[in-house]
């Protein structure tokens, strides 16, 4: 059977649209060359936070994603573990909490319910932050969410409605019939498909490469501490303000920034760094030692807690923090879903309603979301 759509991914954004896809009743095959979430998806937390996105069409996306994972659950059939446990966003100093007071009206004009407390009443909330905090900003609505349980249950809905998953084989080339791309090649052969779409996250440029297309997307390394299991110390995810600014900020090396949340088994997740590494995941002394101060000067109560663990995600970052979403122009029958950066577990459910809607002409394309901003195609 020639499926209607080959995703290339089986990591959180493809899982994700291979469901809306098949929900839509379209024939639809993944292809993933190691094991689900084995990419950047089983190596991040879970936030599902709106107010560290800036207004406009990011925030916009992220508050429908997050409407989204309200049901998804239930809609799923499966846990997904998501959780409406708001956000703070700590001002440490008093430039940071201008920043936020700023910033804070143009979020509420476009319908984000957050509100500015002061540092006392920060402290109050989540009494393992520091006393001496400027102040912060609450989101009541935001949450978090287990990104491998969320995986598996796009997986397993989508298993059950008839998508085929062959894990363990590498996409190696994409076919084309002249600008038209066809299917991929594997080790096993070819797989030709009506559509193909790329959901590879860091690894999409390397397949679009051979088309002689110079994609912006390459990997940016996050680096994440975690603790041992405690008892309820934490009420919801925290972010230090500047964690919004490194995002956008997309070259260079960027010293670690504070987030911080606790999960369902009481670990903690301690992030995170930003840097430029190619394919190199591995964890660096300096960047997990920024992390551990970082924490311990915000947060210190967690200063004596022990680390079991640390891990490396290799994001997919854009060069303007908006994901790749739509057709790549030029080349008909291949469709993109990458460059999420830190935000592809936010923006996974809205990722694949988007794509789903477009491939099957339900809904056409976002504007501002084509033709994928670049031009050196």
């Amino acid at each position: 059977m020639t499926p209607d759509v080959l995703i290339v991914g089986a990591g959180l954004i493809g899982c994700s649209c291979a469901y809306s896809l098949a929900r839509r009743g379209l024939r639809v095959m993944v292809l993933e060359r190691e094991d689900l979430a084995s990419g950047a998806s089983g190596a991040c937390d879970g936030h599902v936070c709106c107010q560290s996105k800036a207004p406009g069409p990011h925030l916009d996306l992220a508050r429908r994603s997050r409407n989204l994972y309200r049901a998804l659950a239930e809609e799923l059939g499966g846990e997904t573990g998501f959780r409406q446990c708001g956000s703070w966003m700590i001002a440490e100093t008093a430039e940071e909490l201008a920043a936020l007071e700023a910033s804070t009206p143009q979020r509420q004009a476009e319908g984000l319910d957050v509100s500015l407390h002061s540092g006392s009443a920060v402290q109050a909330a989540e009494p393992i932050l520091a006393s001496d905090l400027a102040g912060g900003s609450y989101c009541a609505t935001d949450g978090q969410t287990d990104p491998w349980r969320t995986t598996l249950a796009f997986h397993t809905a989508g298993t059950r409605l008839g998508v085929g998953f062959r894990l363990g084989e590498t996409a190696l080339r994409l076919l084309q019939d002249g600008s038209r791309v066809t299917g991929v090649e594997t080790p096993a052969g070819c797989v030709e498909a009506g559509a193909v779409l790329l959901a590879t996250g860091a690894w999409t440029a390397d397949l679009c490469a051979p088309l002689g297309v110079s994609l912006p997307v390459r990997p940016r390394r996050g680096e994440i501490l975690v603790t041992e299991p405690m008892p309820p110390l934490l009420n919801s995810i925290v972010l230090h303000a500047p964690y919004v600014g490194q995002k956008l900020h997309v070259d260079g090396e960027r010293p670690a920034t504070l987030v911080l949340e606790q999960l369902e088994d009481g670990n903690l997740l301690l992030g995170s760094t930003r840097s430029y590494s190619g394919f190199d995941a591995r964890n660096t002394p300096s960047g997990l030692a920024s992390i551990a101060a970082e924490a311990s000067r915000l947060a210190p109560a967690l200063a004596d807690l022990h680390i079991v663990r640390s891990f490396t995600g290799l994001r997919p970052a854009s060069l303007d923090g908006l994901p790749l979403l739509g057709p790549l122009q030029g080349f008909d029958g291949l469709f993109l879903a990458t460059g999420h950066e830190g935000d592809g577990v936010a923006l996974a459910p809205i990722t694949g309603e988007l794509l789903a809607d477009g491939l099957t002409g339900a809904g056409g394309w976002a504007p501002q979301l084509l033709p994928l901003r670049f031009s050196d195609t």
